[in-house]
């Protein structure tokens, strides 16, 4: 090859290696900034609206097992959530009970759902994908509602997005040396999910059918 091609070579790989570099500045630009409109958008909401009715029992609850004269497993109200609720009990132990206090661990939650959302699209899809999920779970009205309120929702959203993650993983693709540890991980997320909100059951048997149809009857070993 000769001088010249072998400069105008360096100079297309440099420029490639340019605009992906400013591909990974935009993108990690862009999910930063949705990053901090999420936080902005919960943390506005969950200062300005009145306590919603079932709020109350998750944080009695909370209370009651933080003051110690409740166990974090017993059956009552707001054991609909057990994950929810001893992680309300360990913020009220921390900082102490009261509404705003009780609305943290969900705008934490539904803001640290927004990254996570991009990083599952881009490993399934690509990471445009990816961003534009994120980008409607920031502004999507539902997910700025329940993640500004001190209910267990949003943990249960990231459950799930987990669980439909590691199970994509480890039984949709191709067979991998990882593909066990994504069926274990699958496990504990959607056991997560369970101990969040017992309705995530509902979605075993969807989970089951699939592995069926992919695997056979050993899809989940």
């Amino acid at each position: 090859m000769s001088q010249g091609g072998v400069i105008r070579s360096q100079h297309i790989s440099s420029s490639r290696g340019s605009q992906g570099l400013y591909h990974r500045l935009f993108i990690l630009g862009a999910l930063l900034t949705l990053v901090l409109v999420a936080l902005f958008l919960r943390w506005n909401y969950a200062t300005s609206i009145s306590p919603f009715i079932d709020e109350f029992s998750e944080i009695w609850a909370a209370r009651n097992v933080a003051e110690g004269v409740a166990s974090p497993l017993v059956w009552g109200p707001g054991t609909d959530a057990v994950l929810f609720k001893g992680l309300e009990a360990l913020v009220f132990f921390l900082f102490g009970s009261s509404l705003l206090v009780a609305r943290i661990p969900s705008i934490v939650v539904s803001v640290f759902t927004i990254p996570v959302l991009y990083f599952v699209g881009k490993r399934i899809f690509s990471a445009p994908v990816g961003l534009m999920a994120a980008a409607l779970l920031t502004f999507d009205l539902q997910a700025i509602t329940w993640g500004g309120r001190a209910r267990f929702y949003a943990l249960f959203q990231l459950f799930v997005l987990l669980s439909l993650f590691f199970f994509y993983e480890g039984v949709v693709k191709a067979e991998t040396s990882s593909a066990a540890k994504y069926r274990r991980l699958f496990f504990l997320s959607f056991m997560g999910a369970v101990f969040s909100h017992l309705e995530a059951i509902l979605l075993f048997p969807a989970f089951i059918v699939v592995a069926l149809l992919r695997r056979g009857a050993r899809g989940f070993l």
